[in-house]
């Protein structure tokens, strides 16, 4: 697909278990083409599809009712995946990725894991020069719906070749291609984020969009967003160690704390995240915030 989209340029995880899929049962699915009604919070109107989108899944976690901090987290981290019964029309496209994939990448790419059965992820890296991420975890989340996970794997290879990639993964089975969060690339440099980001809205224009919660959109009605990991071996990564991670337990605690104010536990968690240092009206991290972990 060609054209062009406009990227929005504000800077601002790791899979979850089993116990997420036992939970998806009670979470309201939100397909792409559903319209979304703005949602106001306690510090002003979110900005974009994803960021009314989180809000509506700190709404429905509120709505089930009090749960453990762990369970509340797994439910918030797996809103918006798709149903087990839309595998039935994407069942071929893990072959269909995979050939897509290598003919992309070419002699550029190394696949340093195949994916299932020994990993729920396909992983590809730079074959020259391959980079370790040392600092923050920069990350840009591709969001297509399954049936388009092939054009966007190699739209995403051509676009990266010239960055700084660590590395780029895709879901390679039917838990990986239904969830949200289904093609992610490492990056270096959160400048490089913004870059492939620009690259692929044009590369992908028009492509359906899925949606990752609790990430800060850059363009495509949702289509391409972003976050930052904690530092390697920071407590915030014994917390969570991806950026959604991180930021869906937060979340929980705020949903699970005390209360003042007469404020609905949806507000809280908002109030708790912005205190953590994420933007809840884009769920961009914010400059610094990371820096004291990285200082430790």
């Amino acid at each position: 697909m060609t054209g062009s989209a406009a990227a929005r340029g504000r800077p601002s995880a790791a899979p979850v278990g089993a116990s997420a899929l036992d939970l998806i049962g009670s979470a309201r699915v939100i397909e792409a083409h559903a319209p979304i009604a703005p949602v106001a919070t306690t510090a002003g109107r979110p900005e974009g599809r994803l960021a009314r989108l989180s809000v509506q899944g700190l709404q429905h976690a509120q709505a089930l009712g009090a749960d453990p901090v762990a369970v509340t987290a797994a439910r918030l981290y797996a809103w918006n995946r798709l149903p087990a019964s839309a595998w039935r029309r994407s069942a071929a496209e893990p072959a269909l990725v995979a050939r897509t994939s290598a003919s992309a990448a070419g002699t550029t790419w190394v696949q340093v894991s195949a994916g299932p059965p020994t990993s729920p992820w396909c992983v590809w890296r730079p074959r020259a020069d391959p980079l370790e991420q040392t600092g923050p975890g920069w990350k840009l989340y591709v969001s297509p719906q399954p049936l388009q996970l092939a054009e966007a794997v190699a739209a995403a290879l051509t676009a990266a070749a010239s960055l700084p990639v660590v590395s780029l993964k895709y879901g390679g089975d039917a838990y990986g291609i239904l969830r949200p969060d289904k093609l992610i690339i490492h990056l270096a440099t959160v400048d490089a984020v913004h870059q492939l980001a620009s690259r692929l809205l044009r590369l992908l224009d028009g492509c359906p969009v899925h949606g990752v919660p609790y990430s800060a959109e850059l363009g495509g009605d949702g289509l391409v967003s972003w976050g930052c990991d904690p530092p390697a071996g920071s407590a915030d990564a014994r917390i969570g160690p991806s950026w959604r991670a991180w930021v869906t337990h937060n979340l929980a605690e705020g949903l699970a704390g005390r209360r003042d104010g007469g404020i609905e536990p949806w507000q809280a968690a908002l109030d708790r995240i912005a205190r953590a240092g994420v933007d809840p009206l884009t769920w961009a991290p914010m400059p610094d915030l990371w820096a004291a972990a990285e200082a430790a």
